[in-house]
Protein backbone atom coordinates (compact mmCIF):
# COMPACT_ATOMS: atom_id res chain seq x y z
CA UNK A 1 0.00 0.00 0.00
CA UNK A 2 1.29 3.04 0.91
CA UNK A 3 4.36 2.31 2.12
CA UNK A 4 5.35 0.07 -0.72
CA UNK A 5 4.92 3.40 -3.02
CA UNK A 6 6.88 5.53 -0.68
CA UNK A 7 9.80 3.12 -0.61
CA UNK A 8 9.50 2.51 -4.55
CA UNK A 9 9.30 6.61 -4.73
CA UNK A 10 12.65 6.45 -2.42
CA UNK A 11 14.24 3.77 -4.77
CA UNK A 12 13.47 6.35 -8.17
CA UNK A 13 15.05 9.40 -6.08
CA UNK A 14 17.92 7.24 -5.16
CA UNK A 15 18.24 5.82 -9.02
CA UNK A 16 17.53 9.64 -10.21
CA UNK A 17 20.47 10.69 -7.98
CA UNK A 18 23.21 8.49 -9.07
CA UNK A 19 21.62 8.75 -12.83
CA UNK A 20 23.01 12.72 -12.55
CA UNK A 21 26.02 13.56 -14.84
CA UNK A 22 27.98 13.97 -11.72
CA UNK A 23 28.48 9.75 -10.90
CA UNK A 24 29.70 8.06 -13.60
CA UNK A 25 27.04 5.18 -13.32
CA UNK A 26 25.65 5.05 -17.11
CA UNK A 27 22.16 4.79 -15.67
CA UNK A 28 19.05 5.86 -17.93
CA UNK A 29 15.40 5.94 -17.53
CA UNK A 30 15.15 2.48 -18.33
CA UNK A 31 17.77 1.57 -15.31
CA UNK A 32 15.51 3.58 -12.82
CA UNK A 33 11.54 1.86 -13.85
CA UNK A 34 13.78 -1.68 -14.04
CA UNK A 35 14.73 -0.92 -10.04
CA UNK A 36 11.13 0.85 -9.20
CA UNK A 37 9.70 -2.30 -10.75
CA UNK A 38 12.26 -4.87 -8.77
CA UNK A 39 11.78 -3.12 -5.28
CA UNK A 40 9.73 -5.74 -3.50
CA UNK A 41 8.58 -4.72 0.23
CA UNK A 42 8.30 -7.29 3.01
CA UNK A 43 7.22 -7.69 6.91
CA UNK A 44 8.37 -10.85 7.51
CA UNK A 45 9.53 -11.62 10.72
CA UNK A 46 12.04 -14.43 10.63
CA UNK A 47 13.60 -14.72 7.39
CA UNK A 48 13.21 -12.94 4.45
CA UNK A 49 16.19 -10.31 4.96
CA UNK A 50 16.52 -6.69 3.64
CA UNK A 51 18.70 -7.14 0.67
CA UNK A 52 19.44 -6.45 -3.22
CA UNK A 53 21.08 -7.94 -6.30
CA UNK A 54 20.89 -7.33 -10.07
CA UNK A 55 17.19 -8.66 -10.11
CA UNK A 56 15.89 -7.46 -6.92
CA UNK A 57 15.53 -4.73 -3.52
CA UNK A 58 14.28 -6.15 -0.74
CA UNK A 59 13.30 -4.21 2.09
CA UNK A 60 11.84 -5.97 4.98
CA UNK A 61 9.25 -3.62 7.32
CA UNK A 62 9.88 -6.32 10.02
CA UNK A 63 13.97 -5.72 9.62
CA UNK A 64 15.55 -4.96 13.48
CA UNK A 65 16.95 -1.53 11.93
CA UNK A 66 13.36 -0.20 11.56
CA UNK A 67 11.36 -1.52 14.62
CA UNK A 68 12.24 1.53 16.80
CA UNK A 69 12.37 4.04 14.49
CA UNK A 70 14.68 6.53 16.05
CA UNK A 71 17.73 6.82 17.54
CA UNK A 72 20.73 5.54 15.45
CA UNK A 73 21.14 3.88 12.64
CA UNK A 74 24.12 1.32 12.96
CA UNK A 75 26.18 0.17 9.37
CA UNK A 76 28.21 -3.07 8.81
CA UNK A 77 31.77 -2.55 11.20
CA UNK A 78 34.21 -1.80 8.04
CA UNK A 79 32.26 1.38 7.65
CA UNK A 80 30.37 2.07 10.83
CA UNK A 81 32.67 4.95 11.79
CA UNK A 82 33.05 7.02 8.47
CA UNK A 83 30.75 10.21 8.55
CA UNK A 84 29.54 10.06 5.30
CA UNK A 85 27.74 6.72 4.93
CA UNK A 86 28.03 5.20 8.66
CA UNK A 87 26.48 4.91 11.79
CA UNK A 88 23.74 7.81 11.66
CA UNK A 89 21.32 9.42 13.95
CA UNK A 90 17.32 9.13 12.52
CA UNK A 91 14.61 10.42 13.78
CA UNK A 92 12.08 8.68 12.75
CA UNK A 93 11.31 5.37 10.75
CA UNK A 94 11.49 7.37 7.00
CA UNK A 95 15.03 8.24 8.29
CA UNK A 96 15.55 4.48 8.84
CA UNK A 97 14.31 3.82 5.49
CA UNK A 98 16.27 6.54 3.38
CA UNK A 99 19.04 4.79 4.74
CA UNK A 100 18.16 1.05 3.94
CA UNK A 101 17.12 1.72 0.61
CA UNK A 102 20.00 3.85 -0.29
CA UNK A 103 22.04 1.29 1.05
CA UNK A 104 20.32 -1.62 -1.19
CA UNK A 105 20.03 0.29 -3.99
CA UNK A 106 24.05 0.90 -3.88
CA UNK A 107 23.91 -2.90 -4.10
CA UNK A 108 21.42 -3.11 -6.94
CA UNK A 109 23.47 -0.47 -8.73
CA UNK A 110 26.95 -1.98 -7.55
CA UNK A 111 25.68 -5.99 -9.32
CA UNK A 112 23.40 -4.53 -11.91
CA UNK A 113 25.38 -2.04 -13.77
CA UNK A 114 28.83 -1.62 -12.28
CA UNK A 115 29.41 -5.11 -12.00
CA UNK A 116 32.09 -5.41 -15.11
CA UNK A 117 34.37 -3.09 -12.99
CA UNK A 118 36.51 -4.90 -10.69
CA UNK A 119 36.13 -2.66 -7.29
CA UNK A 120 32.66 -3.45 -7.21
CA UNK A 121 32.70 -7.15 -6.71
CA UNK A 122 33.19 -7.43 -3.06
CA UNK A 123 29.42 -7.24 -1.22
CA UNK A 124 30.43 -4.21 1.17
CA UNK A 125 34.07 -3.51 -0.82
CA UNK A 126 35.42 -0.35 -2.30
CA UNK A 127 32.90 -0.22 -4.90
CA UNK A 128 29.80 -0.57 -3.27
CA UNK A 129 31.07 2.26 -0.16
CA UNK A 130 31.76 4.55 -3.34
CA UNK A 131 28.47 4.33 -4.86
CA UNK A 132 26.75 4.30 -1.30
CA UNK A 133 28.51 6.96 -0.06
CA UNK A 134 26.84 9.36 -3.18
CA UNK A 135 24.01 8.77 -2.00
CA UNK A 136 24.56 9.17 1.54
CA UNK A 137 25.72 12.37 1.25
CA UNK A 138 24.43 14.26 -1.76
CA UNK A 139 20.43 12.79 -0.75
CA UNK A 140 20.18 10.79 1.89
CA UNK A 141 21.97 13.07 4.62
CA UNK A 142 21.02 16.12 3.56
CA UNK A 143 17.03 14.81 3.91
CA UNK A 144 18.03 13.39 7.24
CA UNK A 145 20.01 17.12 8.48
CA UNK A 146 16.75 18.98 7.05
CA UNK A 147 14.76 17.24 9.62
CA UNK A 148 16.41 17.48 12.12
CA UNK A 149 17.02 21.37 12.00
CA UNK A 150 13.65 21.41 11.38
CA UNK A 151 12.70 19.44 14.56
CA UNK A 152 15.39 21.41 16.67
CA UNK A 153 13.96 25.29 15.44
CA UNK A 154 10.51 23.69 15.89
CA UNK A 155 11.69 23.08 19.94
CA UNK A 156 13.60 26.27 20.33
CA UNK A 157 9.73 27.71 18.83
CA UNK A 158 7.87 26.12 21.52
CA UNK A 159 10.18 26.98 24.05
CA UNK A 160 10.34 30.62 23.43
CA UNK A 161 6.38 30.46 23.92
CA UNK A 162 6.45 28.50 26.87
CA UNK A 163 8.19 31.22 28.76
CA UNK A 164 6.75 33.97 27.27
CA UNK A 165 3.26 32.55 28.66
CA UNK A 166 5.00 32.22 31.73
CA UNK A 167 5.13 36.00 32.07
CA UNK A 168 1.15 36.01 31.32
CA UNK A 169 -1.18 36.47 34.23
CA UNK A 170 -2.91 33.25 35.47
CA UNK A 171 -6.55 32.50 35.16
CA UNK A 172 -8.40 35.56 37.82
CA UNK A 173 -5.04 37.17 38.23
CA UNK A 174 -4.41 40.94 37.28
CA UNK A 175 -1.07 41.20 35.25
CA UNK A 176 0.89 44.79 37.10
CA UNK A 177 3.81 45.90 35.83
CA UNK A 178 6.09 46.55 38.26
CA UNK A 179 7.14 50.34 38.51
Amino acid sequence: GKTKTKIERMVRRCMNQLKKKDYPTEIDKEDVDRAARLTRVVNKRFYGATYAGAHVIQINLNYWQHLDGAGVQTEYAAFASNPIYGDRKVTDLDDCLWITVSHEVSHHVQRRIMRSQGIYKKPHGEGFQRIYRWLRADLVNPIIDAKIAEREKQDKLKKIVRLRQMDLPMDGEEFKLAA
